[in-house]
């Protein structure tokens, strides 16, 4: 072989190098940003539901109050039934979504008690004593607070946060998989 042909071929080697590394970058690169891409949509897909009311519990009970004073004067005795709703929530703003190689990591902070509804025609009393002066605004405050305690005791017993967690991580694999279902989702709680 001549010289002009080999300063040919190595002029042509040295080119197909070069094109082929600006193709792996291209890949590379194209790649990379469909995965931003990705984690973009799966935040707004979730973001789009704001505060994410993961579990809720409807419960009702009766209280039996008793107040401090003077015997059939002051002093009271009765009960008060109700009805109350729970609400359970994942904030959803502080839901973290990270893309790998492996699959998406999200980090999910855990639920919380988001609100507890006491509507007042559903609460009913029953006297079980005779009384004179009954207080009737202070007493409606403390009997309010202490269904709103009640009612949170009842939540913890039923595992109410635990299903509520339970429930959001079930919510965000789906609108993962709604967006892309050939990730691999790993859920963590912090």
């Amino acid at each position: 072989m001549d010289t002009k042909m080999k300063k040919k071929l190595i002029t042509i080697g040295v080119l197909a190098a070069i094109v082929t590394a600006l193709i792996v970058v291209v890949l590379f690169v194209t790649n990379s940003l469909s995965e931003k891409t990705d984690i973009n949509t799966y935040l707004n897909e979730l973001h789009n539901q704001s505060d994410l009311v993961t579990q809720k519990l409807d419960t009702s009970g009766v209280l039996d109050r008793k107040t401090k004073g003077i015997p059939f004067i002051t002093k009271d005795s009765y009960l008060v039934k109700y009805r109350a709703t729970v609400y359970a929530s994942t904030d959803v703003d502080k839901i973290d979504i990270k893309s790998n190689s492996k699959g998406v990591i999200v980090t999910i902070p855990h639920a919380k008690v988001h609100s507890v509804n006491i509507p007042p025609e559903s609460i009913e009393y029953y006297d079980k004593g005779v009384v004179l002066l009954r207080s009737t605004k202070d007493e409606t405050i403390k009997v309010q607070k202490a269904i709103k305690k009640q009612v949170l005791k009842e939540a913890n017993k039923v595992k109410l946060l635990e299903k509520a967690d339970k429930n959001a991580e079930d919510i965000v694999r789906k609108t993962i998989a709604k967006v892309n279902d050939k990730e691999k989702v790993e859920i963590v709680f912090k």
